[in-house]
């Protein structure tokens, strides 16, 4: 019985892990799409739509990221309910 729960107990840090790092990453693209937006805007190499684009791609990038953030949240909260640790 010990065995089996360590075993769920891994599976489940690995999602954790999972998660995290895919947040991690995700977060490290939305602010490159954010610095390269405001590089184009400094530069006026851009029009404004372009750059009202790059905007809007960082913006829903974010969102996907808070997403996961409280997927995260969740999947970690019910690890330590379900699982007692």
């Amino acid at each position: 019985m010990e065995n089996n729960k360590s075993e769920i107990w891994l599976k489940d840090q690995a999602k954790i892990e999972f998660l995290c790092a895919l947040i991690s990453g995700l977060s490290l693209s939305e602010r490159n799409l954010t610095l390269s937006a405001l590089d184009y805007q400094s530069l006026g190499l851009s029009k404004k739509h372009q750059i009202e684009a790059a905007i809007d791609r960082a913006v829903n990038l974010g969102k996907i990221i808070d997403d996961l953030i409280r997927v995260l949240k969740k999947t970690s909260f019910d690890c330590q309910l379900d699982k007692g640790y």
